[in-house]
């Protein structure tokens, strides 16, 4: 997001506003990154933003189920 100078991985528009998804691999693993990413994704939050966070780990299959209202068939 350009004026919090925030990189953001993916970025769906939506009716009700942009949701901002971050896939965070290995090295959001380190203690400092995951600090960081806190930070940066609270103050997306704080400014309106929907934030999705995807773990490496988490199968992709739980994601779309979670977030239904985004990741959906056309």
């Amino acid at each position: 997001m350009k004026e919090f100078f925030i990189s953001v991985d993916f970025v769906y528009k939506t009716p009700n506003g942009d949701v901002l998804l971050f896939c965070d691999g290995s090295v959001h693993d380190r203690a400092e990154v995951k600090k960081d990413d806190r930070h940066k994704r609270e103050l997306l939050r704080d400014a309106g933003y929907d934030v999705i966070e995807w773990y490496y780990t988490e199968p992709l299959e739980e994601l779309v189920e979670r977030r239904k209202d985004v990741f959906r068939k056309l």
